[in-house]
């Protein structure tokens, strides 16, 4: 796993450049870009990737995961799950395009008349180090600078709601939210189909 953006850039956002706090800051960190990865619907880590996919007989378009892709490996169709060893690999620019957006097109007819299984082995995700992440993708970085000096914010001053009741007001924690600001970065991201 990857975050969003490095601790340096969070401190320096927060105009803080001590380390007493490095822990804690790593912590929120870690767990906003959990919930990034949850709200945009893929993962930020680049990494080769192996995926299994159900294809129709009139299926042309194989949705991928995790995006950007930065490369197909392998592409590989067949009757079953559990023999794509013995098949033949679909040659690149003939039997399959990638397309935007994570999208593989198949360009030929599958054999047999029944479903068929795709099995592609790819690269994608924005970045392998926090850094890399931060610099391909800055609006998310932003995001968790700012959702995160937030959350820093609040660890000692939670905001409270109050409750009107017939008996007086309760005082509760507020419930934990993402800023206006940050879900504006992060639909930036999101993708237009989630396979």
């Amino acid at each position: 796993m990857v975050n969003a953006t490095t601790l340096t850039r969070v401190k320096t956002f927060m105009g803080d450049a001590g380390s007493a706090n490095d822990a804690l800051l790593t912590q929120l960190l870690e767990s906003f870009a959990r919930e990034i990865e949850a709200y945009i619907g893929y993962a930020l880590l680049s990494t080769s990737r192996v995926e299994f996919h159900d294809l129709n007989l009139d299926d042309r378009i194989v949705f991928l995961n995790v995006v950007p892709v930065a490369s197909v490996a392998e592409v590989k169709v067949g009757p079953t799950y559990w023999d794509f060893d013995a098949l033949t690999a679909l040659e690149a620019d003939k039997d399959y395009r990638l397309m935007a957006d994570g999208q593989l097109f198949l360009n030929f007819r599958p054999s047999g008349t029944g479903p068929q299984k795709a099995r592609v082995t790819y690269t994608a995700g924005l970045g392998a180090t926090d850094s890399a992440v931060a610099t391909a993708a800055g609006d998310l970085a932003l995001a968790a600078e700012i959702q995160v000096s937030e959350e820093w914010r609040r660890r000692a001053n939670p905001a409270t709601v109050s409750i009107p009741t017939p008996k007086g007001a309760k005082t509760y924690d507020a419930p934990h939210r993402l800023l206006p600001r940050v879900r504006e970065l992060l639909s930036r991201y999101v993708r237009t189909y989630i396979p």
